[in-house]
């Protein structure tokens, strides 16, 4: 049975979903995962020289974005928090491209991007007691996902090491 509230609540997501936010975080999706293989098979360079490199591109596609999305005057109306904010999250994301290169050492890329998705779910965390985001059973259900999805990366290696399968 569709009550009239559902009929609202679907026509309302349909005017908020935004097909160039759509195209953007899938693109996002798949531009991360190829670099992550191409780090992977770049290993043998420093991991200084590729995280510079990553950083100019993800420079370059930025402001590419933000000139061609934004309508507002870029960084004019940032307050010192705002500035702040941004600052530690540049080198909070430095650090991480740090960690993900060094990691991508020892393990798959596979492997890591399955680990890193679990930064999904953290952030969520954090999204929900610092700023008071209202969680939905669909969010609730996608943290389960991610948490079993890494659990099962975890535990793989020991499952495989334990059946003695010639396809594994």
């Amino acid at each position: 049975v569709t009550t009239n509230q559902d009929i609202t609540d679907q026509q309302e997501f349909k005017k908020s979903a935004d097909p160039l936010g759509i195209a953007f975080a899938l693109t996002g999706a798949l531009l991360s995962a190829w670099i992550a293989i191409l780090a992977r098979q770049i290993s043998h360079i420093h991991f200084s020289v590729q995280v510079f490199w990553f950083s100019i591109g993800g420079l370059v596609v930025s402001i590419a974005g933000m000139l061609s999305v934004d309508t507002e005057p870029l960084f004019t109306t940032w307050t010192l928090t705002t500035w702040l904010l941004s600052i530690g999250q540049a080198v909070f994301a430095l650090l991480g491209a740090v960690f993900l290169l060094t990691a991508l050492k020892w393990i798959s890329a596979t492997k890591n991007k399955i680990v890193r998705s679990f930064q999904v779910v953290v952030s969520y965390i954090i999204q929900v007691l610092a700023f008071g985001t209202v969680p939905h059973l669909s969010d609730y259900f996608g943290a389960l996902m991610i948490v079993m999805a890494v659990l099962g990366t975890v535990l793989e290696d020991k499952v495989v090491k334990r059946i003695n399968c010639r396809y594994f």
